[in-house]
């Protein structure tokens, strides 16, 4: 009986699956689930204006702006085994009333409560740190995935490097969990934080000497699944080869102040991290926190969070993005792109008082990709600061500052690339 259980629940999990890559397969019948999987190898959804990504970075969908005014709800959500989706880090209504081009990302936490980290050992007899500490002492237990459990018994909340040996080389899954010490407001914040020094910091997993170089213990970490009230702290992912997360809607419901604010380098230096994705309505006012992304190609910046202007730092950090979301803070910044840009797309989504001559400026090759530019959230004509705008760039802007804009100093002279839109 309990044979049969486990073969159905295999057969489930894989039809899960194939429905998670081939989600207008339809219903289907396990004999044609070969056929299906081997449609999956050629499978590719072409960007388009508005893209909706798993965790992963795999676009699941895509859509013109005048395809996504015509859906009546969005695309089912992904699903994995293990994971709870939570929804689109944008709404329907957001996205229309955006009208400029989006990178929509999924939301998830673990269906069992647990943080998971996916681990690839490289030798026989290997020492391996993880990192973190717990708001209540004594809150949480390791499964390190090779049948060897740890509670951990420090008194203490400050953050701490668990070691442990594996015998064998392989893939592991490391799981951190609360138990009943645990309250409704104990956090786990993944990391080794003790001032904003990065030599005095240590990421997630890596050598227990220093934080701020590479070294090849930091490739063991693959990616990893959040729980809800886990997550990390300053220099979590620092040189680490980490290439994928789940994000949660909310990383920490009950202390708002963790998610971002105050903590330095959060995502910096992830150099194989291929797609970050931001949960809704969250300020980001340290500019560090997401810089020396080297393989990012995906940037989702959910609805309604605001980043310092110059947040995605460093030239290599955006040099793989085709769609970037510009977010202003709330004070209205200046909108700034570092060089050696793909940039085709940009869509800034609130407003700002300063157009910098990075976006504009027509005299770098570096620019020349940036074919149009959304300032749909404009409130105010921003000021123009190039020499000269690149001849083929479309600047979108409301329809009701379009005549005003035409006609402020500097843009006057490129009426002809400015395009009104009704709102």
């Amino acid at each position: 009986m309990a044979k049969k259980y486990y073969e159905e629940q295999y057969i489930n999990n894989t039809a899960i699956a194939i429905k998670n890559k081939l989600p207008n397969a339809g219903t289907f019948k396990v004999r044609e689930f070969a056929g299906l999987i081997n449609d999956m190898a050629t499978l590719e959804v072409e960007s388009k204006d508005i893209n909706f990504y798993d965790y992963d970075g795999r676009r699941l969908y895509a859509y013109t702006l005048e395809e996504i005014q015509l859906l009546e709800e969005l695309p089912p959500l992904p699903s994995h085994v293990g994971l709870t989706c939570q929804g689109w880090n944008w709404t329907l209504p957001q996205i229309k009333a955006a009208r400029c081009p989006l990178e929509v990302g999924s939301l998830f936490i673990t269906t069992d409560g647990a943080t998971k980290l996916f681990i690839e050992i490289p030798d026989d007899n290997y020492t391996f740190y993880l990192r973190f500490r717990t708001t209540t002492a004594q809150a949480a237990d390791i499964d390190w995935g090779d049948g060897s459990q740890k509670t951990v018994s420090n008194d203490s909340t400050d953050y701490q490097a668990y070691q442990h040996i594996y015998e064998n080389k392989g893939p592991y899954t490391i799981s951190v969990s609360f138990n009943s010490s645990a309250t409704n407001s104990t956090n786990v914040l993944f990391g080794y934080n003790f001032s904003s020094d990065a030599v005095n910091n240590r990421p997630i997993i890596g050598d227990d000497i220093s934080g701020d170089m590479p070294d090849p213990s930091k490739d063991t970490l693959k990616k990893m699944y959040f729980a809800q009230r886990m997550g990390p702290a300053r220099f979590c992912f620092f040189y680490c080869g980490i290439e994928c997360f789940t994000t949660p809607a909310e990383w920490f419901p009950y202390s708002p102040t963790l998610h971002f604010r105050d903590n330095w380098n959060k995502f910096s230096n992830a150099y194989k991290l291929k797609i970050l994705t931001i949960p809704n309505e969250i300020d980001v006012n340290d500019n560090s926190v997401f810089s020396n992304l080297w393989g990012l190609k995906i940037f989702s910046a959910g609805y309604g969070i605001g980043l310092d202007y110059d947040t995605i730092g460093g030239p290599a950090s955006l040099s793989n993005l085709k769609i970037y979301m510009c977010c202003p803070n709330s004070s209205g910044r200046t909108i700034s792109v570092t060089n050696s840009m793909v940039i085709e797309k940009i869509s800034v989504l609130h407003n700002c008082i300063y157009m910098d001559s990075d976006v504009i400026q027509q005299n770098y090759n570096q620019y020349k990709h940036v074919k149009e530019v959304y300032m749909l959230a404009q409130t105010q004509v921003p000021t123009f600061s190039a020499v000269s705008m690149n001849p083929f760039m479309k600047i979108y802007v409301p329809s009701s500052l379009y005549e005003d804009w035409i006609a402020a100093s500097g843009w006057s002279d490129y009426a002809e690339q400015i395009i009104p839109v009704v709102l």
